[in-house]
């Protein structure tokens, strides 16, 4: 298995548009460019990733030029029918990754649509407009409800990049079955690096010093 565009469909020409559209690329490459300062070298990871997925499938479409993440999500909202997002982790995102949500709509944000961090036993106002960054592989998270669900809309906007295609990269473009089947010794040797993934991934985490001087 490799990675590939989705089949949407008869909703290609719908997302062929939302894509294009001038304001939904402001979002997505804001997204990706504030992502910068907050985690430079999570950022320069997912930037040398994603580079290196179009070098090897050409064939593949960028949703956005100026993004370091290959995955989008809309989610669409009508009078009386929003968008919640129930408590859950997004478990085929890369874990150490971070995954950037943008609040979109008209609602009061101080009575409603909150942001909760379960693990942290945190929650966020979360004005429409505003955009924010959880590695929503590891942390368990949810929003509220809107106070006032039947005049008030609530959307969102995401990015996010997935696990299986850094996967696909650290096994030489190759799926773990399809490595396994090429090359045994490969195959264990990559899933012996791999069990110190999570502490690489924590070293791309910046401390508050590495921010400022950076």
């Amino acid at each position: 298995m490799q990675p590939g565009n989705l089949r949407l469909g008869n909703c290609l020409e719908l997302i062929r548009r939302l894509i294009g559209r001038p304001s939904v690329c402001r979002i997505a490459h804001y997204q990706s460019a504030s992502f910068e300062p907050w985690a430079p070298q999570l950022h320069a990871h997912f930037f040398a990733s994603h580079q290196t997925l179009y070098e090897q499938r050409p064939d593949l479409a960028p949703n956005f030029k100026h993004s370091v993440f290959p995955m989008a999500c809309f989610n669409f909202a009508r009078r009386g029918r929003n968008v919640i997002c129930f408590k859950h982790c997004d478990v085929m995102n890369v874990p150490y990754g971070w995954c950037a949500i943008t609040a979109l709509g008209l609602f009061d944000y101080w009575k409603g649509g909150h942001l909760i961090l379960w693990d942290y036993w945190v929650y966020f106002e979360f004005p429409a407009g505003t955009t924010i960054y959880v590695p929503s592989a590891s942390v368990v998270h949810s929003n509220t409800r809107l106070a006032n669900p039947d005049i008030e809309e609530r959307s969102s906007f995401t990015q996010y990049f997935p696990g299986g295609v850094l996967r696909w990269i650290d096994n030489g473009f190759k799926s773990d079955k399809q490595l396994k089947a090429d090359n045994r010794a490969r195959f264990a040797d990559v899933a012996a690096w791999k069990l110190d993934r999570w502490t690489r991934g924590l070293a791309m985490m910046s401390t508050w010093d590495e921010l400022k001087d950076n």
